[in-house]
């Protein structure tokens, strides 16, 4: 097996680490902005009317069909942007949370799917830091 060069692993360190600090500055980005829309959103409830079924080589998932009313009494739907393969059930009653300015922007109302994303390209960073300090520090 043919070695790397001292300059190429400091390279290749230096590329884990721009992509790992780089990515926890995005899910930074994405926590606070998460913090900023729960704080403005307003809580209701809305009920499941259908699943979309998404299938891949692996597995399938499912993302939920919200229907809600707002606080000035206008029906809207959105489906939901996080696809899972535990999906609420047709008729389930789902904690909501829509912008007041623009229910369009609504999801579903939990911890899981609130912080999801953020916290996934946060935990992705690290690793991708952590390999990157790995990699320099080694001589």
């Amino acid at each position: 097996m043919r070695r790397r060069s001292p300059r190429a692993a400091r390279i290749l360190g230096l590329i884990f680490l721009i992509v790992g600090l780089s990515g926890q500055v995005v899910a930074g980005v994405l926590a606070i902005r998460t913090k900023l829309w729960l704080d403005n959103a307003v809580a209701t409830s809305g009920t499941v009317t259908e699943l979309d079924r998404r299938r891949s080589r692996k597995s399938t998932t499912y993302a939920e069909h919200v229907r809600f009313t707002d606080a000035a009494g206008a029906e809207h739907e959105f489906i939901s942007g996080l696809s899972t393969s535990h999906p609420y059930s047709v008729g389930a009653v789902v904690p909501v949370r829509y912008d007041p300015n623009d229910p369009t922007s609504a999801s579903i109302d939990t911890a899981f799917r609130n912080w999801f994303v953020p916290g996934l390209i946060f935990v992705m960073a690290l690793v991708f830091t952590g390999i990157g300090f790995s990699i320099r520090l080694k001589k």
